[in-house]
């Protein structure tokens, strides 16, 4: 990525689950101003984050759309297998419908008045980057000046299983919808932040080598490294100990991150001069990724 991307507003919903999942209709009803009614979990969780973005921003109607999800509307579809396979009932129509992971897109699309193009990912690692990759090669491209993109994790009804699925201890937020807006330059409004550089998929050595090229090239910077908790602790240690002394003692912070809520904390909260984030994920086939970001 050769040309920085500007954020310009950000939504970062999450709450946590014990034993039941909450009901979402009234933060669907606060964040978009009206109840909806016939629409899946992932469709609310996917609402309040966008609806929330927009109002830090409007959002201009020619703004393209990508909606990305681990498992996608996995409760609705689990629910129509039952009727089918265990039940022999036809699935209703509506629930049908909304196994697709596009009717969120659909209903994000109607609600903020967006009448460009949308695109539902499904994906098990390295998520935000693909929906920002994406992103980034519509805006180059000059297919779409500005770029809604989001992030939502619905919870599955068996809370155990979800959370073995996500890798992730009881304290951890379970469901999110994060969303940014992203523009190479939106007139009359300066970005909370930019994205520099989105890498992804690296073999370890290659990962090592692009950050300390990054400090090479970014040394006026406060510099926080994040390390994604899919990491082991023995390549958490290990990453700290092949950046060298040198490199270590120009690290404002070296920390642990279970969750992408950490990238959108780093960009909501003031900096006090410049400075750059670096996310590190990992996924189970020791396959790496980079985000780096200034402010």
């Amino acid at each position: 990525m050769y040309k920085k991307i500007g954020i310009y507003a950000t939504s970062n919903y999450h709450h946590n689950i014990t034993n039941n999942l909450p009901s979402l209709k009234e933060q669907v009803k606060e964040a978009c101003g009206q109840n909806i009614r016939r629409i899946d979990r992932l469709t609310q969780l996917a609402l309040i984050g966008a609806c929330q973005c927009n109002k830090q921003v409007a959002i201009p109607p020619q703004t393209s759309l990508y909606l990305v999800s681990m498992y996608g509307a996995f409760n609705n579809s689990l629910t129509i297998f039952k009727q089918m396979y265990q039940e022999t009932l036809p699935p209703g129509p509506l629930k049908f419908v909304n196994t697709v992971g596009n009717a969120a897109c659909f209903h994000i699309s109607k609600q903020l008045a967006l009448d460009s193009s949308s695109l539902f990912i499904s994906r098990s690692h390295f998520l935000l980057e693909a929906c920002i990759k994406l992103a980034h090669l519509d805006l180059s491209a000059r297919q779409t000046t500005t770029a809604l993109i989001g992030l939502v994790t619905e919870a599955r009804h068996s809370i155990d299983i979800h959370r073995q699925g996500l890798n992730t201890e009881e304290a951890t937020p379970k469901e999110v919808s994060q969303w940014m807006l992203l523009s190479y330059d939106m007139p009359g409004l300066e970005p909370m932040a930019k994205i520099i550089h989105v890498k992804e998929p690296m073999r370890f050595s290659e990962l090592l080598a692009w950050i300390k090229m990054q400090f090479e090239q970014q040394n006026a910077y406060q510099v926080h490294l994040m390390i994604s908790s899919n990491a082991t602790s023995k390549k958490h240690s290990e990453v700290a100990s092949q950046l060298g002394t040198a490199i270590k003692q120009t690290i404002t912070s070296i920390q642990d991150s279970c969750h992408t809520l950490d990238i959108f904390n780093f960009i909501e909260q003031k900096a006090t001069g410049p400075t750059l984030l670096i996310y590190i994920d990992t996924d189970n086939r020791d396959r790496w990724s980079a985000i780096s970001i200034e402010k």
